[in-house]
This record gives structure tokens, C-alpha cells and sequence, in this order.
């Protein structure tokens, strides 16, 4: 299934509106009228994610996976505690506070993005 049509079905699934849909995810309008009348198979990464939060279901199932329950708990099951802890704590933040940790997090990443021998170290 594409992008559009799940995301079409959960918002029937929840009984909201574009409009609704729209103003809970914390994105323009025209953004969720495109994705669907324009048929996307895809979209970006920080729409995906908003959708997601907002409307309170996995990636896993915007993106069509199957078994996304199960995808999700093997998921995190495999996360260490100072990253549940960080989860946790951005779940709680408001929109405001989400953009701001996600804007700085893309800046963190840039400048302090471990390399590859580093990462096969710690594994």
C-alpha cells in the first residue's frame, strides 16, 4: 500500500478531517491535501515522523509494513536506557519543544556524528 492510501485509511479509521489531521501532526494543510490528492508514494522523513506523532501510530504502518506490532517491540526491546530515556522525554515536549530537539539534533549529528570504526567498537 502506498503512503496516500494509509494515511487516508487511518484518518478514516480515527474520523478526522484533513483539516483535523492536519492541525494535530502540527503541518500545513495543503501538506496532508497533497500527499493524498497527488497520490505520494512517499514523503520526507520530518513529515513521516509528524504524522506519526500526531496521530499516534508507527512508522511501521504509514509506510505499510506488515507485522508492525511485533516490528515495533523487537524495536524497543534493542534500545539502551539513556535511549529510552531520550525518547521518552521528546515524547512528553510540545510541538515547539519537538521541533526545537529535532532541528537541534540534525545540527548534533552534523558536528558530532561518530565514524564507522567507532561505531563497530562499541557493537
Amino acid at each position: 500500500m502506498d503512503f496516500y492510501s494509509i494515511l487516508r485509511q487511518i484518518l478514516e479509521e480515527k474520523g478526522l478531517s484533513i483539516a483535523e489531521a492536519a492541525r494535530i501532526c502540527g503541518v500545513p494543510d495543503s501538506t496532508l491535501r497533497s500527499i493524498i490528492n497527488r497520490k505520494n508514494q512517499t514523503v520526507a522523513l520530518d513529515v513521516a515522523m509528524r504524522i506519526s506523532l500526531g496521530l499516534d501510530v508507527s512508522l511501521e504502518r504509514l509506510n505499510g509494513i506488515e507485522g508492525q506490532k511485533e516490528i515495533t517491540q523487537r524495536t524497543k526491546s534493542k534500545l539502551l536506557p539513556e535511549e529510552e530515556k531520550l525518547l521518552s522525554s521528546f515524547r512528553s515536549l510540545n510541538r515547539a519543544g519537538k521541533d526545537y530537539i529535532l532541528q537541534t539534533m540534525e545540527m548534533a549529528v552534523v558536528a558530532y556524528k561518530e565514524k564507522p570504526e567507532a561505531q563497530k567498537r562499541e557493537a
